[in-house]
């Protein structure tokens, strides 16, 4: 686009130095001195005014780039905005399904740490390590480690 713009000012150009030069020759013979710089005054003037009607255009098209770029970088900023939004839901939603899957197992360790720290207080009260209580904490240690073992193999 600028290319072109380029070439309609040096088109334009060229188009006011051959008319200068048609008007020098013109009036080379048959006018006085004053007369043809008059006329060439008047081109000049209009030429002014030309080339004040095509920077305004080129300004005018600078600033339409301008806004363009401005809203083509607004409008991809936008896109990226909303991917990253979606990162985040996919992120959320990804941190619940690990919660959902994790709490069950988080209460079974509770709880069996909870049933361990019961059989030790009896052990503790009593002095005297039976073979239900010594059994029953060796069930509960292996359902520990289970449940450990597979909190292990679910991170």
């Amino acid at each position: 686009m600028a290319h072109t713009k380029e070439m309609n000012v040096e088109r334009l150009l060229g188009s006011i130095g051959a008319r200068i030069d048609r008007l020098m020759e013109k009036t080379e013979f048959t006018e006085t001195r004053t007369n043809i710089r008059a006329a060439i005054d008047r081109e000049l003037h209009r030429i002014d005014n030309e080339v004040s009607v095509a920077r305004a255009r080129i300004d005018e098209d600078i600033a339409d780039g301008r806004e363009a770029l401005a809203n083509a970088f607004h409008d991809e900023l936008d896109v990226w905005k909303a991917r990253l939004d979606d990162l985040k839901v996919q992120a959320d939603l990804g941190r619940m399904e690990v919660r959902d899957q994790i709490s069950p197992l988080i209460r079974r360790l509770d709880n069996a740490i909870l049933n361990l720290r019961h059989d030790v207080q009896r052990i503790g009260g009593s002095g005297d390590l039976t073979s239900d209580v010594k059994a029953s904490v060796e069930d509960r240690m292996k359902t520990l480690r289970r449940e450990i073992e597979l909190a292990e193999e679910m991170s």
